[in-house]
């Protein structure tokens, strides 16, 4: 706080915004309090329960971590940026396991009706 004694009366200044006393996080004092959401938990249970997508979870998981550290770091804007990629990451896992589950018994099913139909053709 800068101070001043004009008029006897001792008066505080805030601290201009680009000074080094300014507020650490980021220099801003209108940033959020609270960090983005990380995705972490999200992220961790599509890579247990999902293990058809396994390394693309793993991306999820790493891009969640960043979430909270660079926001503490005062960059909010790459904590954002990393909320998303995390989010991206962890639903790309999650709608591929899903559609991996609904084409692989597709595939079987279609498989063994194919099979049962050429053995009757050729017999």
């Amino acid at each position: 706080m800068y101070t001043s004694n004009e008029g006897g009366a001792q008066q505080h200044y805030p601290p201009p915004p680009n000074s080094p006393h300014a507020p650490y996080l980021g220099q801003q004092t209108n940033l959020p309090r609270t960090p983005p959401k990380s995705w972490l938990i999200e992220s961790i249970l599509v890579t247990i329960f999902c293990c058809s997508y396994f390394p693309i979870t793993i991306i999820g998981i790493v891009y969640a971590t960043k979430v909270e550290s660079r926001f503490y770091a005062g960059d909010y804007e790459g904590a954002l940026a990393a909320s998303r990629e995390a989010a991206r990451w962890t639903k790309i896992g999650f709608f591929g396991s899903i559609l991996l589950a609904v084409i692989i018994p597709l595939m079987v099913i279609f498989g063994v009706i194919s099979t049962a139909y050429f053995a009757n053709v050729f017999n």
